[in-house]
């Protein structure tokens, strides 16, 4: 097998679109982001919305009752929101690895991707925010919370590449500054400050962890592409592909995503303090509750999530053909 090369899956990757790039488009900004947002927007607007005239006569039992519909429906909205999102993915993925195939079938092919998502992290993830909760609220150890979210952390490097590695290029870059910084001006714990830890063995266990999630990102990065090719929702059948087409690479391929993580990990949060500079600015003539400024905010989260989630496709895609380019070079002269 011809070894990983970076450059050829950035080029496989931006070539990804190329075939039907309206349709691309069309399910990635159109059903993954619009829709979500104009959903939560709407929640939104529906629970900020005075309602002085019902709420004087009011009791504590319907303001409680209230409250707790308008947490269910936020949550709910911010659930089919990531729904979507990630089935937005899928249909992209079935788009530009199946040429000609109609534009229905993939968006059907996505919602049912995103089914098998939702229920793996149903089962998987539920179970271990309880255990998370748990340990919390029994006053267990942070060390143990960490332990408990391993599950998830595990999930989510299966079905999310780039966010994954992005997290763990973020969370690694914030501790490590946290503890040059803090034992500059002699404040060692900060970083465990941080992460609400008490010691600095919590640090050393969360930098594991998030370079256990890159890994797990990397060996798994083929699943979700495998899934959209072979048309399939068998999730084993694919992340036991993956593990083997990245055996050899792996470590190649690992760089790359954290060459791309880190490079887009100092965009994000340059785009964050600019962003929340400018927010607080403007929010200080117009309250957040304001519709001026949910449609601000808004507009700044479509602005940072168009080109993540171009990439979030993208990186996926073009490690998994730069992987197989020799088997696909044999059946085009075949």
């Amino acid at each position: 097998m011809d070894s990983f090369s970076m450059r050829g899956a950035w080029s496989f990757g931006m070539r990804f679109f190329a075939h039907r790039p309206a349709a691309h488009l069309l399910v990635l900004i159109g059903i993954g982001l619009l829709l979500p947002a104009l959903l939560q927007y709407g929640v939104a607007e529906s629970l900020l919305r005075p309602h002085e005239s019902g709420m004087t006569g009011q009791g504590a039992g319907s303001i409680a009752d209230r409250s707790s519909t308008s947490s269910a429906l936020a949550a709910a909205a911010l659930i089919l929101g990531y729904f979507l999102q990630l089935a937005s993915w899928f249909m992209s993925w079935q788009i530009g690895f199946g040429a000609g195939r109609p534009l229905g079938g993939a968006i059907l092919f996505g919602l049912l991707a995103a089914l098998v998502a939702a229920a793996v992290f149903a089962l998987v993830g539920g179970p271990a925010l309880w255990v998370a909760q748990a340990a919390r609220s029994s006053g267990i150890p942070f060390i143990g919370l960490l332990v408990a979210l391993i599950p998830l952390v595990m999930v989510c490097a299966l079905f999310y590449t780039l966010p994954s590695a992005l997290v763990a290029t973020i969370a690694s870059i914030v501790l490590v500054f946290a503890m040059i910084f803090g034992t500059v001006t002699g404040n060692v714990g900060m970083a465990a400050t941080l992460i609400g830890g008490g010691s600095g063995a919590v640090v050393v266990l969360f930098l594991v962890m998030s370079a256990a999630l890159m890994w797990l990102a990397t060996r798994l990065s083929c699943t979700t592409a495998l899934m959209a090719e072979w048309k399939s929702c068998n999730l084993i059948a694919a992340m036991r592909e993956s593990w083997r087409l990245t055996l050899e690479d792996q470590w190649v391929i690992l760089r790359y995503l954290a060459l791309v993580a880190f490079g887009l990990a100092l965009l994000v949060i340059a785009a964050s303090l600019v962003a929340g500079i400018g927010a607080a600015a403007y929010f200080q003539g117009t309250p957040a509750a304001m519709p001026g400024g949910r449609i601000a905010t808004a507009i700044l989260g479509l602005a940072l999530g168009i080109p993540l989630v171009l990439l979030a496709v993208l990186l996926p895609a073009g490690i998994y053909r730069e992987l197989t380019r020799s088997s696909l070079a044999a059946e085009v002269f075949a």
